[in-house]
């Protein structure tokens, strides 16, 4: 499972290849045009938590809660 944590241009090209974008700022913008399976955060500190939920909890980044999910998967 790949996953990308970032919030800008650099992160582009390799969140084309992850199975999940948790993102920020330009990031969450180009996830969203891209359609790319993601969820937004607004600080570090919170990327932080969400990972640590879904690696602790019962979903996965490949399948986040409802409240996270701003995008469908890919195929």
């Amino acid at each position: 499972l790949r996953i990308v944590v970032g919030d800008g241009r650099s992160d582009f090209c390799v969140s084309e290849q992850a199975d999940f974008v948790l993102a920020k700022g330009k990031l969450a913008a180009h996830a969203r045009s891209r359609n790319l399976p993601h969820a937004s955060f607004t600080t570090f500190a919170e990327a932080g938590r969400k990972l640590q939920h879904w690696v602790e909890g019962p979903a996965s980044p490949v399948q986040p809660t409802a409240a996270d999910r701003t995008a469908p998967r890919r195929a």
